[in-house]
């Protein structure tokens, strides 16, 4: 229906879209009906009964019966959508003017505005919160529903498992590993250390592979991050990678390769390297693990004379296969059996004493002749003390000699013994055994772990440092442990469930049993003694930015795991989608995050050692990159009366931000400002106040803009009172369109030739001056000046009557103020300020009291400022008839009286007289003016 206002008995016609018309009786209506949607115009006009055609009014009708589109999501980025923080916004586009509802977890709308709406909600309890968002048109058509889940999630996931590979460390010659293990569904496995990688958790587990194609030993953490950014603790696998194949081993015994004897049994021993596994093939197979001395000993035994071959080989750990080493035996039980030594039982032997006693065997079945068993090597026969300085001796029927050999020196010393048969000429081969004697005892152990002692921390204790290769190292205190020392370092784990103070002693005991002196060690078991990393970078906290990156960097314990938390790893760039890192040497950890929605995050840093982890150092960031927009909550007047100028304003922002302003004035420079400024004195002329809104994240809105035309002067009112024009408002004021205050006569106050300066209005009964009250006169309750000058043909009959000289008063509730000439005594008269705060209450305030003369011009004045009054009035000086200070910041009622000159009061205190006598130079002013006599008449200002 389209209805609206005509010409009674006009008939009103339309046309375009439709075509009709209908009779006027002072409004008309008229239905117009479509099926299909579009745009429609109507022409609608009237005409007269005398067939006059008035101009057209036009009309357009859109109709529009089809829903609008579902508004879109943009932000956040992911639906379903996963965080750890308390809020979520919501964003996307819609349709300009429609109005977007959002329901669900949150009920709320929002106006679409440049094509976009965002909503905020929070909440404190994890959970899966849902939200359905449509838009309605402004025919009340509503667009389908578009569909959103927030899940807030704060418990951070466990640690995720390692299953394989099975060994923790490993080692191998392979080009790969495979880390695999348990997690937690749907978050994301992140790899660290010497390797990165992540992938996500299917079915509770994960897999990831690792190629290197260098050998070393790789450090690996692995920890899981869930789909809200909550990072777990991280568990390490260690792998080193070997394909570098060991040295063969060799045969250092028997002495000769080939070997020839006439024994049964053969020891053949040489060196390997620690810890691989040393195969004999050939005439007899073994294998044996490489002790820590590195020296392999197999034995071989053959009872028919023949040539036996061998092969000897090692593996290491890594599986890496040496080439080989031949060993060949010839058994010939015509050549005497080999005098093995049988004493000491080591070879090499060591020992921290003098001398050595050498047992061996021989053969006492050889006849007639006795066998001689012959020692040769580095000694000479003085250094046998048994039997003295005796190289040889017979083989007694016990089938063993012994030989004591004496050495003042430390040193390695080599023998050899040979068994020689007299009877046939034939020696054996030989047999060999090594003394190493060491008096000097080695040094004590270090300790590189824990790098500080007295040592502080949770969890269990790892000692490790260096020490003298197949020296025994012993551990003793609060926890007994020996282990020999293996390329020059030790490893001890020490274990305990209760907090305490524990003390280790390390000594080291080498293979001839010199013992060294001690390294002590104290560990202060301490469950809570993990402090969280601190955070030096960003200085301040809570942190509110505008650029999508965060560098968070500070201060933690070096070898420690630190993890961040509160973001997802694929936000971080630095370390590159990890969420975890290794507190470097320097005691230091550097993360760099790009996010790009804004909103609150809420950061934890923690970190872990012996799978204790600290309490969480926190950061709020907020990123903020929408500019706030500055408005005016208070501006003057589009013409401003006022001497001052005063803007309120705020912002669009709320909450906890600081928001901050720059303001100019006209063409200056902006400066900070606060809110209200306040600018006095302006020249009166058009002027432009700007002001610009910056947000704590320092963006920078458009400058807000108020222009207005200042338009104050000092005087609100001057009046000459000369014969020319006695009713004219003398003051600037009357520049202003609609702002004067020129008299209008209330009975028939007279011109008077001998005014002050020329002429001179005088007053008597019923006789006044006064002019409405307008804008200009609203400007002085908080500070005026009335002055002027009067004559009185007579004072006021009694004490306590008085004349009205200047007033702007009323009836009660709209009481303002007079100013008075009171009689005070017989003798003395007193100005007289009467005044309302209220428009219902009247007050006074007199000066002192003096002497008035009739027929003698005085200038009289008074100052209102905010509740203090002073009074002037002399004949002949501008002097002081006291001052009074009624209160601080007092403002005079508003009253709407208008102001009168010589008037009787219409209410008030005390008995009024009309004034007997003339006024000349009457001046009101909206400020305080400095009170000097005046010596011409006054001007406008």
């Amino acid at each position: 229906m389209v209805s609206g206002s005509c010409q009674a008995g006009a008939t009103v016609n339309y046309s375009n879209a439709a075509t009709g018309s209908t009779s006027c009786s002072g409004t008309y209506s008229f239905t117009v009906n479509k099926s299909t949607d579009g745009t429609y115009n109507l022409s609608i006009s009237q005409t007269d009964p005398a067939g006059n055609v008035s101009p057209s009014a036009s009309f357009q009708w859109i109709r529009n019966t089809a829903p609008p589109s579902t508004p879109t999501i943009t932000s956040p980025a992911s639906n379903p959508y996963y965080s750890n923080g308390n809020g979520v916004t919501i964003a996307g586009g819609c349709t300009n003017g429609d109005t977007v509802f959002i329901s669900g977890s949150m009920t709320s709308s929002v106006a679409c505005a440049s094509g976009t709406y965002a909503f905020t909600d929070s909440h404190s309890v994890d959970g899966t919160y849902t939200y359905s968002i449509l838009q309605t048109n402004s025919i009340s058509t509503s667009s389908p529903s578009a569909s959103f889940s927030w899940t807030r999630m704060t418990v951070v996931p466990a640690t995720p498992t390692i299953t394989s590979p099975a060994s923790n460390p490993l080692t191998n010659n392979a080009n790969s590993i495979t880390i695999s293990g348990g997690c937690q569904t749907n978050a994301t496995v992140n790899l660290s250390g010497s390797a990165t990688s992540s992938a996500t958790c299917v079915a509770s587990s994960y897999s990831m592979t690792i190629n290197k194609s260098a050998d070393g030993t790789y450090d690996f953490s692995v920890s899981q991050t869930d789909q809200a950014g909550n990072a777990s603790g991280s568990i390490t696998q260690v792998w080193t990678r070997d394909t570098v194949a060991p040295a063969a081993p060799t045969v250092t015994k028997p002495t000769s390769n080939p070997y020839t004897s006439g024994d049964t049994n053969v020891t053949v021993q040489g060196d390997c390297e620690a810890t691989a596994t040393v195969h004999m093939a050939g005439d007899s197979a073994q294998n044996q693990v490489c002790p820590g001395t590195a020296v392999y000993s197999f034995d071989v035994s053959k009872t028919v004379d023949g040539t036996y071959n061998y092969t000897l080989t090692q593996t290491d750990t890594a599986g890496n296969t040496s080439a080989a080493t031949n060993f060949q035996w010839t058994r010939d039980t015509t050549v005497p059996f080999t005098p093995l030594m049988t004493s000491p039982s080591a070879d090499p032997c060591y020992s921290n004493t003098s001398s050595i006693t050498l047992v061996a065997i021989c053969d006492a079945t050889i006849s007639p002749t006795a066998a001689v068993v012959n020692l040769s090597g580095d000694l000479v026969a003085s250094d046998v003390t048994s039997p003295a300085g005796s190289l040889s001796q017979d083989c007694p029927a016990g089938g063993t000699v012994t030989f004591v050999v004496s050495k003042p020196v430390d040193g390695t010393y080599n023998f050899f013994t040979t068994q020689y048969n007299p009877n046939n000429g034939l020696s054996s081969a030989s047999d060999s055994q090594q003394w190493i004697r060491i008096t000097t005892p080695p040094a004590a152990p270090t300790i590189t772990n824990p790098s500080t002692n007295p040592f502080t921390a949770p969890g269990n204790l790892t000692i490790s440092g260096g020490c003298q290769n197949n020296a025994t190292v012993n551990l003793t205190g609060d926890s007994t442990q020996s282990l020999v020392c293996s390329s020059s370092s030790y490893t001890f784990t020490v274990v305990k469930s209760s907090d305490a103070t524990y003390n280790f002693t390390l000594k080291q005991t080498d293979l001839a049993g010199n013992v060294s002196t001690a390294t002590t060690l104290q560990w202060i078991r301490n469950s809570n003694s993990l402090t969280p990393p601190t955070i030096t970078t960003p200085s301040t906290n809570p942190y509110i930015s505008n650029s999508t990156s965060l560098v968070l960097s500070g201060a933690c314990t070096a070898g420690y795991l630190v993890t961040l938390s509160g973001v997802s790893a694929s936000a971080v760039t630095t370390p590159a989608g990890s969420l975890n890192q290794t507190c470097n040497g320097s005691g230091t950890y550097s993360y760099i995050i790009a996010e790009t929605t804004n909103q609150t995050y809420s950061l934890s840093l923690t970190q872990t050692f012996n799978s204790v982890t600290s309490s969480a150092a926190t950061l709020s960031w907020t990123l903020d990159t929408v500019a706030p927009i500055a408005s005016f909550s208070s501006t003057p007047a589009a013409t401003n009366l006022n001497n001052a100028a005063s803007f309120s304003f705020t912002s669009n922002e709320s909450g906890s931000e600081v928001i901050t302003f720059k303001c100019k004035l006209d063409t200056g420079s902006y400066a900070s400002c606060t809110s209200p400024v306040t600018y006095s004195s302006l020249t009166n002329a058009s002027h432009t106040f700007s002001v610009i809104a910056t947000d704590q994240a320092g963006n920078a809105g458009s400058a807000v803009s108020y222009s207005w035309t200042q338009a104050a002067y000092n005087a609100i009112a001057l009046y000459h009172l000369d014969s020319a024009s006695p009713t004219t408002d003398s003051g600037n004021f009357t520049q202003v369109a609609g702002y004067n205050n020129n008299l209008t006569a209330g009975g028939t106050p007279t011109n008077n030739a001998s005014g002050k300066f020329a002429q001179a209005i005088t007053f008597g009964s019923n006789n006044y001056y006064s002019a409405a009250d307008n804008a200009t006169q609203a400007l002085a309750p908080r500070t005026m000046t009335v002055e002027g000058w009067v004559r009185v043909t007579s004072l006021p009959s009694s004490t306590g009557n008085y004349y009205t000289l200047v007033s702007k008063n009323g009836s009660s509730g709209n009481y303002g103020w007079e100013l008075r000439l009171l009689k005070a005594s017989n003798t003395k008269s007193a100005l007289q300020l009467a005044y309302s705060l209220n428009g219902t209450t009247l007050s006074t305030v007199s000066s002192t009291s003096f002497t008035v003369n009739t027929n003698t011009w005085y200038y009289f004045a008074m100052t209102w400022n905010l509740g203090t009054v002073k009074f002037y009035m002399s004949s002949s000086s501008n002097t002081s008839r006291g001052s009074t200070t009624i209160g601080s910041n007092l403002l005079l009622f508003a009253t709407s009286a208008p102001l009168r000159l010589g008037a009787n009061p219409t209410s008030g205190t005390g008995t009024s007289q009309w004034l007997n006598g003339s006024l000349d130079d009457v001046r009101w002013s909206q400020m305080i003016r400095t009170i000097t006599f005046p010596s011409a008449a006054f001007t406008a200002d």
